[in-house]
């Protein structure tokens, strides 16, 4: 009996025997890598916090979080504390952890020896586990922009994955454009490889030596739990291929260092705005369907589309002005996009123009003029546009009558926010009390008498009163200005259900998806644009509003 009793003593003893662990998610991983180091004390309790311990030159070792587990090993319960730390490696070589003394309340207690061997950066197969970060250009100038590419390839299963871009001076990540990620899968050597991409739009911003610290990625791969940290139903259905824990891992790209240099003075324009890249510029007359002059009428409105487009963001430029003689111009508000595709930055502000001909004849609307400068030649360029080429009917005669002005458009464009057909405060159309409609309030009286017998002819007689009155020609204001805005108001009500847009998204371009009534709204349209530059660009003549307003109850009937 006594044999028997000692030996389950000493399972006993050997069940609930205090120890400590050390163990690396990895024993080979990459230069700039960041793994997983997992310290173990089990049925005991350290003192005096966290262990730390040294590690060898070329490795840093950081403490990370504790956590407590409870487990059944061989029908015994057993409680580890578990504190994990992040290890990461600074060169390559082989590296061994020396056996580590842990303070506990068991006394002190020695871990094991570590081995760890980390490869040179490129070492691994293909770059596969690897971060590597690259520009798109050789970037030399201050205001150029480029892409800064990470890209990550594993064989491994990668659950997700958060990116860290680089900081430092001298460059900047450009917030206009959005950041563009990519994962797709690869075979090399045999084996399925995961890649991700990030690009990010970078742009330098002081001359010098410029240091770009690699960005980082933050891995979280799936990865199976060991056994000595699996719980009791892990432990009774070990096959069932379901106990994964996730292991988090830092992988940083390398430096990357190179020389910015200042856009010469010699030789830069006066008017330069800035702009650093290569670019491009071209005009042309919206709707132009064949090539050769427009041709329009004296007085007409054609609008101009001028867009730029390079490999640098253009919002917030300006179009030098356009000066010439026999029309006028009106400038809209600029839209401004841009793009990363296929690794370069595409952006592209396009503007428009509202060219008015004052005159009958050939009209040439000048090109436009834009300096920039290209860092592929190292020197300032001028962007040409092509010229616009009109052909004007009617007579200068026609077009002062035309325009119900005394004195003419608008000297000049207007102002940047304004466009063609501008959205107007909507005018009152509550009259002022005056007693006219007050038997109005005898109608509740009224409907209850009527209602057994007559309810269907005064539905009917309603419904034919709200039509006439839906579009509140009747409660205009009588001041030209305000009931200028107030017919303008309703012509963006009647043809905003046909487009299928709101009233206050109505263009005159979008006019032409009206079908049978695009050519009286065009008419219309053309009307509120007289009516509103007239005397001097303040609109509101009389006479042109009350054509306006003629023009306008004729196209609501033919609506209805």
């Amino acid at each position: 009996m006594m044999p028997v009793l000692t030996i389950l003593l000493s399972g006993l003893s050997s069940a609930f025997a205090a120890q400590v662990s050390i163990e690396a998610d990895t024993p080979t991983f990459s230069e700039g890598q960041s793994v997983g180091l997992v310290l173990t004390v089990t049925d005991t309790s350290v003192r005096g916090g966290p262990p730390r311990f040294p590690v060898p030159d070329g490795l840093t070792a950081e403490f990370e979080s504790q956590q407590q587990q409870q487990l059944m090993l061989n029908m015994n319960l057993t409680t580890s504390t578990i504190y994990r730390y992040t290890l990461t490696a600074l060169k390559s070589g082989d590296f061994v952890i020396p056996p580590l003394p842990v303070l506990t309340a068991a006394g002190v207690l020695q871990t094991q020896s570590l081995s760890l061997h980390v490869e040179a950066r490129g070492a691994s197969t293909g770059g596969v586990n690897e971060l590597t970060g690259e520009l798109s250009d050789a970037a030399h100038w201050v205001g150029q922009m480029v892409v800064y590419h990470l890209r990550f390839a594993t064989d491994r299963q990668l659950q997700n994955g958060q990116w860290v871009p680089p900081e430092g001076k001298g460059f900047t990540i450009e917030p206009g454009i959005e950041p563009v990620n990519s994962t797709y899968t690869v075979g090399e050597g045999g084996t399925s490889v995961g890649v991700r991409d990030l690009y990010l739009p970078m742009r330098f911003t002081q001359a010098g030596e410029v240091s770009i610290p690699g960005g980082a990625l933050q891995a979280q791969f799936a990865v199976e739990r060991s056994r000595r940290r699996r719980g009791q139903m892990e432990q009774l259905f070990p096959d069932l291929g379901m106990f994964q824990d996730v292991r988090s891992e830092m992988f940083s790209a390398p430096t990357l260092h190179t020389t910015i240099k200042d856009p010469p003075k010699a030789g830069r324009p006066a008017d330069w705005t800035g702009l650093v890249g290569e670019f491009t510029l071209t005009s042309h007359v919206t709707g132009a369907a064949v090539a050769g002059p427009v041709k329009v009428n004296v007085g007409d409105t054609v609008t101009v589309a001028v867009d730029l487009v390079g490999d640098s963001p253009v919002s917030g430029v300006k179009l030098p002005p356009l000066v010439g003689d026999g029309f006028k111009v009106y400038d809209d508000q600029p839209v401004a996009t841009g793009t990363i595709q296929q690794g370069k930055v595409v952006a592209t502000s396009s503007f428009k123009r509202a060219i008015v001909p004052q005159r009958p004849g050939p009209l040439t609307i000048p090109s436009i003029d834009l300096p920039v400068f290209d860092p592929a030649k190292g020197e300032y360029v001028t962007l040409h546009s092509d010229p616009v080429e009109l052909e004007v009917g009617g007579s200068a005669a026609s077009a002062q009558v035309a325009s119900f002005s005394s004195g003419g458009a608008p000297q000049g464009p207007i102002g940047a926010g304004d466009e063609l057909l501008p959205i107007r405060p909507a005018p009152s159309t509550i009259p002022r009390w005056s007693g006219r409609y007050a038997w109005l309030l005898l109608l509740p009286g009224a409907l209850g008498l009527v209602f057994k017998g007559g309810r269907g002819l005064l539905v009917r007689r309603l419904s034919r009163a709200a039509t006439t009155r839906a579009f509140g020609f009747e409660d205009l204001p009588t001041d030209p200005h305000e009931r200028l805005s107030g017919l303008e108001l309703i012509f963006r009500e009647a043809v905003a259900p046909r487009l299928g847009i709101g009233a206050a998204a109505v263009h005159g371009e979008d006019l032409v998806r009206l079908g049978d009534v695009a050519a009286e709204a065009e008419v219309v349209y053309r009307l509120l644009e007289r009516a509103r530059y007239a005397d001097g660009g303040g609109g509101g003549s009389t006479r042109a509003v009350e054509a306006l307003e003629q023009a306008l109850r004729a196209f609501v009937k033919k609506l209805r």
